[in-house]
């Protein structure tokens, strides 16, 4: 990747097209996220010409003023980050985004796998022998097809959705597959763009997601971490909670555990005749197992399909909804205006607690 631009101009250029001063960008990263603002001296030198501004080696469950700032210019972040160059992004928590020119893949390894992958939601659901796919092919299919349905998520999941994967979790659930050196850069590579992509979707209210997480699996999970990385887990979860406009999620206690399940479209709302909308089984035991097993099941997109998996999926936010407002009750409230994300950040702490 060669940068073309120095990020100090592009800002300006941005800043410019907004019209919008130092002082008016501040307030926007603000008004977007009241406890993550940009102060005007980061901004200053994110724009100096003198001393190029240089980019963080770690994420942060506190944020990024660069994410913060492509926010709030209404930019993608990757129109930031082109500004530099592939060795700068390699040092930098974005190294996964790097673009390089490696030898052709050999055959039947991973990399061969998504180059062969279709470019359109026809052809993929067209792929034979999907239902045989395994771990990390049937994760780059999924990755692939999620990508034409980035309007809705409806999730029903036993752990926390791909979003939360953090390294720990990244590299057992590696080791479960057994992926040799290459496919396992690959499958690291593949991963850091998901999240990279639908974070950035996420936190810009491009796409919805309503999800369904059950308690009980939720709080063994937290149990395989360690309490620093599950402290840090359960803090970037209510991040997104308070991040991203769409983004949603109970944390239900099922009488009998429902199967994992995703709805996905390319609308924000499932529209009544269900088009352009799919629903994907999902079969798989933790990412924490040895070995794991994952695989998915892309079910027909007929109307009874459809309509039976829709339904599944809203009697389990259903349950949470009853749940939600039973505690609020309990709490000695009167009036129920709907579940919080305020509630959710509450439970996840409640849970945490009961782990460590």
């Amino acid at each position: 990747m060669a940068a073309s631009e120095q990020l100090s101009d592009r800002l300006r250029r941005l800043r410019a097209r907004e019209h919008l001063t130092r002082e008016g960008l501040s307030v926007r990263t603000a008004e977007l996220d009241p406890q993550r603002p940009v102060s005007v001296a980061m901004i200053s030198l994110m724009e100096s010409r003198a001393k190029p501004y240089r980019l963080p080696t770690r994420m942060s469950t506190r944020g990024l003023a660069i994410v913060a700032v492509a926010r709030a210019l209404n930019v993608p972040l990757h129109e930031l980050l082109e500004c530099f160059s592939a060795e700068e992004l390699r040092r930098s928590c974005f190294s996964h985004l790097v673009v390089s020119d490696p030898a052709p893949p050999r055959a039947g390894s991973l990399a061969a796998f998504v180059d062969l992958l279709p470019a359109t939601a026809e052809e993929l659901l067209q792929v034979p022998g999907v239902a045989h796919l395994k771990n990390q092919e049937a994760f780059a299919y999924l990755f692939a097809l999620e990508r034409q349905y980035e309007g809705l998520e409806m999730l029903v999941g036993d752990e926390p959705p791909f979003l939360f994967v953090d390294d720990e979790d990244l590299d057992r659930w590696i080791a479960g597959m057994g992926l040799d050196e290459a496919d396992s850069a690959t499958f690291r590579s593949l991963f850091g763009e998901y999240q990279a992509h639908f974070r950035d979707l996420a936190v810009r209210g491009r796409k919805r997601y309503q999800v369904a997480l059950n308690k009980q699996t939720f709080a063994a999970f937290l149990s395989r971490k360690s309490p620093a990385r599950a402290a840090e887990l359960v803090d970037s979860m209510i991040a997104m909670l308070s991040e991203a406009p769409l983004f949603q999620m109970l944390l239900v206690d099922y009488p009998r555990p429902p199967d994992e399940l995703e709805i996905i479209s390319r609308h924000n709302q499932v529209p009544t005749d269900f088009a352009d909308t799919l629903s994907v089984v999902i079969r798989q035991t933790s990412r924490h197992s040895t070995p794991v097993e994952y695989s998915l099941i892309p079910m027909p997109q007929t109307y009874m399909s459809l309509q039976r998996d829709i339904a599944e999926a809203s009697r389990c936010w259903s349950i949470g909804l009853d749940q939600y407002e039973s505690r609020h009750h309990e709490a000695g409230s009167r009036e129920w205006s709907g579940a919080s994300n305020h509630t959710t950040a509450q439970l996840l702490k409640e849970v945490l607690a009961t782990v460590f």
